[in-house]
């Protein structure tokens, strides 16, 4: 486990918590979730922050998991792959107000807060509890450990 320190992108996470904070009259729905990668993507994540253009099942946005076993799949040690390590990236994520994602979307979604239409922070696949959160803007997201494993199935 290696914890990243880049001070750039946490003043940047740092920010945008703030103006969550009052945007959303303090619901912050700050989570701990994972994100699944190659090694090669997750250096870049590490040093520029995350890349939105990558996916689409829930909008096009960047995507965490809940649970690491759903991450792993997207991992070099993934689904159909062939690599002894595998490493995915443990992320804070300002999930804040959301709603429920839907392929090809571009921006979250607006819903009904307190009689008012606003935009969602995020989209979920819309579990209770979610499971999976889409985010759309890259300081939303803080990527704090990188975790690197091996799976020895024999």
């Amino acid at each position: 486990i290696e914890r990243v320190e880049n001070r750039y992108l946490w003043e940047k996470f740092v920010s945008h918590r703030n103006y969550m904070k009052k945007k959303n009259k303090g619901i912050l729905n700050e989570e701990w979730m994972f994100h699944g990668t190659s090694s090669d993507n997750h250096q870049r994540i590490l040093a520029h922050g995350f890349n939105r253009s990558y996916s689409v099942i829930y909008g096009m946005g960047v995507y965490f998991a809940r649970h690491s076993i759903y991450s792993h799949s997207y991992t070099d040690g993934g689904a159909l792959a062939n690599k002894d390590i595998s490493s995915m990236v443990l992320c804070r994520v300002l999930v804040g107000q959301y709603g429920e994602g839907s392929s090809g979307i571009k921006l979250a979604p607006n819903i009904i807060v307190d009689n008012k239409e606003v935009r969602c922070d995020s989209t979920t696949d819309h579990k209770k509890p979610f499971t999976i959160v889409c985010t759309f803007h890259d300081n939303q997201i803080y990527p704090e450990y990188v975790i690197s494993y091996s799976i020895n199935l024999f």
